[in-house]
């Protein structure tokens, strides 16, 4: 298995913690996301799913439909102006990505369900993901997803190669399933037409149509009952942090259960376009053709631009 790689910038964050605490992070490594393992994620505390986008459009002809779709994800929200326009020039400098969102093809994607375990058996708790954190995050987990780079297949070491950047997520209840106790992670992904353009186009057509979140954990817990799960430790129903955990327990009243690893410290570092779909509960329904006349067989046109970046001499 070939070595799977963290963001220069958690490496550098993580250098004044190694000097301070006996249990540290190693050195990580690099997988795609059909491979990954259990041993992988124990060791690197990196965990992803994978997911289909629900609709695709190309935001130079339908640019309102950005905050529509903010407004419906997140409706305690609606009528706030999204604040990408602020922060896009940025963000744009920092990923080598283009600072106009008409340069943009939009997917709307569920990012991760709360309380569902992925194919590894690990699930995140909506606990987790509405966990304000203290600095550096200075905000709820969920919401550390937005302004994250968006990857191909999870090669997320340096993000001056990203392929796009989340301009927003919302965390919103799973209607029809669940009995309203589980909800969702919802992404508004933006992909660089310019820089990438042979994936932007497979992202437009629909030809890849998978999108795989990557994100750090501190630490694991037994799904059935709570206890802590490490590498040094478990309770009766997990066999072992380096196995998939998919037995079932009855419990004391009768009922089945499941018994899984729940993910706790959650700390959002990357979205992916991925081809290889490993998890995907939702499907997509529409894409928008972004050139009608102008351009009959929906192609994208790659544009030799050159732009000023904010405070840029």
């Amino acid at each position: 298995m070939s070595a799977l790689k963290f963001p220069k910038a958690y490496l550098q964050a993580s250098a004044a913690i190694k000097s301070s605490k006996k249990s540290v992070v190693q050195a990580p490594r690099y997988h795609h996301v059909a491979a990954a393992s259990m041993d992988d994620i124990l060791h690197t505390r990196s965990v992803d799913n994978v997911n289909r986008g629900i609709e695709v459009f190309d935001a130079e002809k339908d640019r309102g439909r950005i905050q529509q779709l903010h407004d419906q994800q997140a409706p305690s929200e609606s009528g706030h102006k999204m604040d990408y326009e602020v922060w896009l020039p940025f963000a744009a400098q920092r990923y080598h990505i283009s600072p106009k969102i008409e340069d943009y093809i939009i997917v709307n994607t569920l990012v991760c369900p709360s309380e569902i375990p992925n194919r590894n058996g690990i699930a995140f708790p909506a606990k987790e993901l509405a966990t304000f954190h203290p600095p550096p995050m200075n905000r709820m987990s969920y919401k550390a997803w937005a302004g994250c780079p968006v990857h191909l297949e999870h090669d997320n070491e340096d993000y001056t190669t990203a392929y796009g950047v989340i301009l927003d997520a919302a965390l919103t209840p799973v209607t029809g399933y669940g009995g309203g106790k589980l909800y969702k992670v919802m992404g508004l992904l933006a992909i660089d037409k310019n820089k990438y353009p042979d994936i932007a186009q497979q992202v437009l057509t629909k030809e890849i149509n998978t999108y795989s979140m990557g994100a750090l954990v501190d630490t694991f817990s037994c799904g059935f009952c709570g206890t802590p799960c490490s590498s040094r430790s478990v309770c009766q129903h997990i066999t072992s942090p380096s196995n998939v955990n998919w037995r079932e327990f009855r419990h004391y009243d009768g009922s089945n259960h499941l018994a899984f690893l729940n993910a706790h410290g959650i700390s959002p570092i990357e979205c992916s376009i991925v081809r290889d779909p490993a998890w995907a509960p939702a499907l997509s329904d529409e894409v928008f053709d972004p050139w009608g006349r102008a351009n009959p067989e929906g192609k994208i046109v790659t544009r030799q631009k050159s732009y000023d970046y904010p405070f840029d001499n």
